[in-house]
């Protein structure tokens, strides 16, 4: 994303939206490798326990942040700010339902990349 393309085109729903860094890397830990773990079903202790450990498990998904602090020289970017939730990402204190919709429509668009695409590859231990 950051040196690969000469374009990158991110488009971010509001659920994305956090106070600062700490809280980002928080909501990671806290809410989005754990439920994307668990979805995926990988054997990860933060998918059996909901909070990531800093494991050192072959399946971990979290084993890469990027950060942009300021742009980079290339290549060009556009954020595209949505007024909805898209993709995986809560705030725990949110109301109940509508982390059932992010849910629900996470787990959606995740069965139909895996119909199109075929499931992950098994995790070697």
């Amino acid at each position: 994303m950051v040196y690969g393309t000469k374009q990158v085109i991110l488009v971010v729903g509001q659920n994305k939206i956090v106070k600062d860094v700490p809280a980002a890397l928080e909501r990671v830990q806290k809410v989005i490798a754990p439920y994307h773990a668990l979805n995926m079903g990988l054997p990860t202790p933060c998918a059996k326990t909901g909070e990531c450990s800093d494991c050192s498990s072959p399946a971990r998904i979290c084993n890469v942040t990027t950060i942009i602090s300021k742009k980079p020289l290339s290549p060009k970017f556009t954020i595209i700010m949505v007024g909805e939730d898209m993709g995986l990402g809560w705030d725990p204190d949110w109301p109940e339902e509508r982390i059932k919709k992010i849910r629900f429509n996470y787990r959606r668009e995740w069965q139909r990349l895996m119909d199109h695409i075929g499931p992950p590859p098994p995790v070697k231990h």
